[in-house]
């Protein structure tokens, strides 16, 4: 309102144009109003400068992480901001794993987050996120762990049977692998059924989404499943020695096997521990027995091979019956022969009469008159 003896002429401005008085400014945002007043005798009178705001939207506001639009994996911490448009103060609200969050902040600890954010300006017009942001946060590499048959997969081991190879992997984000398999890059869970080669050799390395890395090197293992063989020679080399021999000479029981694993011998003479290869010289009977077990668990027995040292020639004396035999003698009826013989095992008796070809049978009546 203009207040002057004579009549005026008015000027408004509302942000720099020509105004018309009872518009109305509809517009949100900072508004300024100016303008002058001149009366017929040339005085003028500048109208101080006003200004007001129109905020009738619901603010609008973008979160960021490390500067950046927001991420869903992360391999460092977050330092969360976030940026707010809107005509008049704001207040935010904000929840991170529904504890109470203050811009700007830092999700720093290694895990999954949950971040809720309301902005409400002066006039109470609130804006929420359309849906939490979910993220997370990964520090460390993968823990990985391969597994043969259910149990952590040890170096060199060697295994009788088929190997079930499995593997567990621990990350915060998701995880790709590649698992080779005698140069050969495979799927796991595997099973190895094949011996060769020997040894078998895996290794793995594991990706997680925000690069961090795991190598499994190499673990070499071999596949037996066949039992040794297990033969009992006389000597290194030597022949088999059989079982129920008779020999007159010492004997070098040896236990030779064929096993591609490492072994482990037993080997007992007549139930006592003995060392392959050591002699046996003294007259009796002998049993070899024991077991050869292979690095896999295969478990071969040794015979039992029995045998008999035998060193001292049998005795033989000639009988007639139960009568001594009449060396030398001339006598007027017939005569039979037989032979009594001492040993410990068991012999085998040839007689032969008057050097014939045919065998003499024991007992057999001689009636030939003449020097037998």
């Amino acid at each position: 309102t203009v207040d002057n003896l004579t009549g005026v002429t008015e000027t408004m401005l509302v942000d720099g144009s020509a105004y018309v008085e009872g518009t109305a400014v509809t517009a949100d945002g900072q508004h300024r109003v100016s303008g002058s007043a001149s009366d017929a005798a040339g005085n003028t009178t500048n109208v101080a400068v006003r200004k007001f705001s129109i905020d009738k939207s619901a603010p609008e506001f973008v979160v960021r992480g490390n500067g950046e639009a927001m991420k869903r994996y992360y391999r460092e911490p977050v330092a969360l901001t976030i940026h707010i448009v809107d005509q008049s103060a704001t207040t935010v609200s904000a929840k991170l794993n529904s504890a109470a969050f203050t811009f700007p902040g830092t999700a720093s600890t290694e895990k999954r987050y949950v971040l809720e954010v309301t902005v409400t300006d002066a006039f109470g017009h609130s804006t929420s996120l359309p849906a939490p942001i979910e993220f997370f946060v990964d520090l460390t590499d993968p823990q990985v762990s391969l597994f043969a048959n259910g149990q952590p997969f040890p170096q060199n081991k060697i295994f009788g049977d088929d190997v079930t190879i499995t593997m567990t992997i621990e990350d915060l984000t998701p995880t790709s692998d590649t698992v080779t398999l005698d140069g050969e890059t495979v799927e796991l869970p595997q099973i190895v059924v094949s011996e060769t080669p020997k040894p078998h050799s895996i290794s793995a390395v594991v990706s997680d989404i925000v690069g961090h890395t795991t190598n499994i090197d190499p673990i070499a293992f071999t596949i037996d499943k066949t039992p040794p063989v297990v033969t009992v020679r006389d000597g290194v080399g030597g022949p088999v020695l059989e079982d129920g021999s008779f020999h007159r000479v010492a004997v070098h029981p040896v236990i030779d096997f064929v096993d591609e694993t490492a072994t482990t011998v037993s080997a007992l003479l007549n139930g006592q521990a003995f060392d392959s290869r050591t002699a046996v010289t003294a007259e009796g009977e002998y049993t070899v027995t024991g077991t050869v077990r292979d690095g896999a668990g295969h478990i071969a027995q040794i015979g039992p091979v029995k045998f008999i040292i035998d060193t001292t020639p049998p005795i033989g004396l000639f009988m007639e019956g139960t009568a001594a035999f009449p060396d030398g003698q001339t006598v007027a009826r017939n005569v039979s022969a037989r032979v009594q013989v001492t040993d410990r095992w068991s012999v085998t008796t040839v007689i032969q009469l008057d050097n014939r070809t045919d065998e003499y049978l024991p007992d057999t009546p001689i009636t030939e008159e003449g020097l037998h």
